[in-house]
């Protein structure tokens, strides 16, 4: 063997050994684990507690000990602001033990995860809308739980965030005269959020397009929508004014 190769295998061995003499492998109790995870999370050493928690199901997978440790590590990835870990390992919680009784408290635990990244209404808001899923679900699965009651109000205020962001996108689409997408947004708007205080503004706003683009008719059709529904909204005396000064029909009208 050359001198190259002998030096080589040595170099190799002297690694796997490293390796090994650092990694190795120590087998302990589920409750010697949790309490050194608990011990962890007092110090608010939140990554270590997260790696001795997991030990647990690594190590005794069939423990009673095994789910706690596994919400409990979300709670600290999610402490150590972690969301992306926090939501796997609370994801794996859900997939393996779907009838735990603290599911409505992991459920409500991943929405604080993507409602801690919501951002403004100028970024994309992949966050709002998981956050939304989660929430809804957890509001439609477990209704009498406080968790489903803390969500509530957040729902509505990140459903109007998003629809704060299609406003935006269907008026920039407005401004550049691409009436067609636009009316899609605006719809959308309508169509998923008929609730949301932007609503009549929406409808307003397609009144305009369709008296931009000579569609008389379809406007005093959503004027008429407008006026059904939000009689008393600034945006319908907007458009009525708008409708009588820009269409025949009241000066039609006997």
């Amino acid at each position: 063997m050359s001198f190259l190769k002998k030096f080589l295998t040595i170099l190799v061995c002297g690694f796997l050994f490293a390796c090994s003499s650092t990694d190795k492998y120590v087998e302990r109790s589920d409750t010697e684990i949790y309490d050194k995870g608990m011990k962890y999370m007092r110090e608010t050493a939140w990554v270590a507690a997260a790696d001795e928690f997991l030990e647990i199901e690594r190590q005794h997978p069939y423990s009673e000990l095994a789910p706690k440790g596994l919400y409990l590590a979300g709670f600290a990835y999610y402490s150590e602001k972690d969301y992306l870990q926090a939501v796997i390992v609370l994801d794996r919680f859900l997939k393996l033990y779907p009838g735990h009784d603290q599911v409505p408290y992991v459920l409500y635990l991943k929405s604080e995860c993507y409602f801690a990244q919501v951002s403004d209404i100028k970024r994309e808001q992949k966050y709002t809308a998981d956050a939304i899923k989660t929430m809804e679900e957890l509001v439609r699965r477990y209704p009498d739980t406080p968790y489903a009651k803390a969500v509530k109000n957040r729902i509505i205020v990140l459903k109007n965030f998003l629809i704060a962001k299609e406003m935006e996108k269907a008026k920039e689409l407005t401004k550049q005269q691409n009436f067609v997408a636009a009316l899609r947004r605006y719809q959308g708007i309508i169509g998923s959020y008929p609730e949301s205080y932007m609503t009549p503004e929406a409808l307003f706003r397609k009144i305009e397009i369709y008296l931009t683009i000579g569609m008389d008719k379809q406007a005093l059709e959503v004027g008429s929508i407008l006026g059904a529904n939000y009689p008393s909204s600034k945006w319908y005396k907007k458009a009525y004014k708008l409708l009588k000064n820009n269409t025949n029909y009241f000066k039609n009208k006997k």
